[in-house]
């Protein structure tokens, strides 16, 4: 069996936070996120258990949800936090409070939908997030 060092999985680690330019709270999912008039995840009032650095990626186009007479797309990314912090959660709230490389993500909220279950060297921990796009035939 293979095994990795200590002294390798730091040294991915620090690499691989030198990647993270975003900064996120992650918040615990909570029945009060959801707006039911926009239809979109508002920032929680309770405390985030974790404020920090964070890498985005692949904010893409998920799926079409049909509602009667018009179209909600929805929108993936991808977010991972430094090994060490908290645990995600499915259902935990990623709001987007810093984005350098993409002023979009500013203020985005996300619903985590998976959570990388980790590996060999567990680097980062890696959540898939979702949350609803405005569209032509909708907005919030």
């Amino acid at each position: 069996m293979r095994t990795i060092s200590q002294r390798a999985r730091e040294y991915v680690r620090d690499r691989v936070q030198s990647h993270m330019e975003a900064e996120i709270s992650l918040y615990r999912y909570g029945t009060t996120d959801f707006n039911g008039v926009t239809g979109l995840l508002s920032v929680p009032s309770r405390p985030a258990i974790y404020s920090g650095k964070a890498r985005l990626w692949e904010a893409n186009d998920g799926t079409v949800i049909m509602t009667g007479d018009s179209d909600i797309s929805t929108t993936v990314t991808n977010a991972s936090i430094p090994w060490n912090d908290v645990e995600p959660q499915r259902d935990d709230v990623v709001v987007v409070t810093s984005s350098p490389i993409d002023a979009s993500m500013l203020g985005r909220a996300f619903r985590v939908v998976a959570v990388d279950g980790g590996g060999l060297i567990t680097a980062t921990r890696r959540m898939r997030c979702i949350s609803l796009a405005a569209s032509a035939s909708w907005g919030p």
